[in-house]
């Protein structure tokens, strides 16, 4: 195992820990609020709501989303010589931009006083996949 796959692995579990399992529920409409810090399974491993839902709090699955961005962009260079799963990375990447805009979007809206439940947590999906792109990195030839 390369230090960069060692690195891709911690930094998918901080992601799947920090996006799924560990959950801050807060809002940001009069400043910062605290409401809740939970230890939740990461189930389901996809929950998007566009319009709004039952959730009136923001969570702190951004952080997770920040981790697993930071370790796409590092696992470039590892799997970069195989267009297919290099293209697999970059969804991964496409995805993880996406709900992360949406996550921050939503905490602009909560500071409009505009926020409606919108969330978009894929943090499961992600890991999952991250894992994927992992098992498979480590068939590619090293150089």
């Amino acid at each position: 195992m390369t230090f960069k796959q060692k690195q891709f692995l911690i930094l998918l579990a901080l992601g799947l820990v920090f996006s799924s399992i560990l959950r801050i529920t807060f809002n940001l409409n009069d400043g910062f609020l605290f409401h809740d810090f939970s230890f939740t399974p990461p189930l389901p491993l996809f929950d998007y709501a566009a319009e709004g839902s039952q959730q009136s709090e923001l969570t702190s699955t951004l952080i997770g989303y920040v981790f697993y961005l930071i370790a796409a962009v590092l696992f470039i260079s590892e799997i970069k010589k195989n267009q297919r799963w290099l293209m697999i990375l970059l969804g991964l990447i496409a995805i993880t931009l996406y709900a992360t805009y949406f996550e921050i979007s939503a905490m602009v809206a909560d500071m409009q006083g505009e926020y409606a439940g919108r969330h978009a947590w894929v943090g499961p999906t992600l890991f999952l996949l991250g894992l994927l792109i992992y098992f498979k990195s480590k068939n590619l030839p090293e150089d």
